[in-house]
């Protein structure tokens, strides 16, 4: 059990979103205002696959999570398009009360960008729509067979050939193992100044499990959530 743990509700709004966060008691809710964010996938990945880091956080300090699937992902049947994630991302800040930050692995931090939230944690989060990697390797590492687009590729290529701006406060994760393309942009954003950590005997996938990285990021956010 983790030093100072607290006790984690998690609860089924609809079949494509989960909302976690400490469980408030009346005590608690009368004196102490939960901090909110959205939780976001990645590309070929689904609400469960990151809802271990979401709890871990919760773990950690009082906060409400909202973890969703994205479009084309898990039990979100509609395709996966740039429109399609931004109502998305509109529908899940609809659900809190005053979302102020996001958390996304890959794709997910790249479409966090887009949530117009002034805190952000990129984990391994690409810059374009070309990875270098044999077919094979892609399909291992992205998985598109498990995503619901018009083509392959399609609205994954749509949407990080959409140019973002960085929020006012950032933080980029990155894998010890990691795609040269995520290493390369977040090169891009480090030399703006953005504060770059890399989370050792990790890969680009499985970083999200790690428990080195739900730290780093709950210490991040405990110093920059007013």
């Amino acid at each position: 059990m983790l030093k100072g743990t607290r006790a984690v509700e998690i609860r089924q709004l609809e079949p494509p979103i989960y909302l976690v966060s400490t469980l408030e008691t009346a005590s608690r809710a009368k004196n102490k205002v939960l901090k909110e964010g959205l939780v976001i996938h990645a590309y070929g990945s689904n609400k469960e696959e990151i809802l271990g880091l979401a709890v871990g956080l919760v773990l950690r300090q009082d906060l409400k999570l909202l973890v969703f699937d994205l479009p084309g992902h898990g039990r979100n049947e509609n395709l996966l398009t740039l429109a399609n994630c931004l109502q998305s991302l509109k529908r899940a800040k609809s659900l809190l009360n005053k979302p102020t930050f996001f958390v996304g692995h890959s794709l997910g931090g790249y479409l966090g960008l887009m949530a117009g939230l002034p805190l952000g944690v990129l984990i391994s989060a690409p810059g374009k729509a070309i990875f270098e990697s044999s077919r094979q390797d892609l399909l291992r590492t992205l998985r598109a067979k498990r995503v619901h687009e018009s083509t392959p590729y399609a609205g994954l290529n749509e949407i990080l050939a959409t140019k973002v701006k960085p929020v006012s406060n950032m933080l980029l994760l990155r894998a010890e193992n990691e795609l040269k393309s995520v290493v390369d942009s977040m090169a891009n954003w480090e030399s703006l100044g953005f504060e770059t950590k890399k989370v050792s005997g990790s890969n680009h996938l499985d970083i999200v499990s790690s428990p080195l990285a739900a730290e780093v990021i709950s210490l991040w956010l405990k110093e920059n959530l007013s």
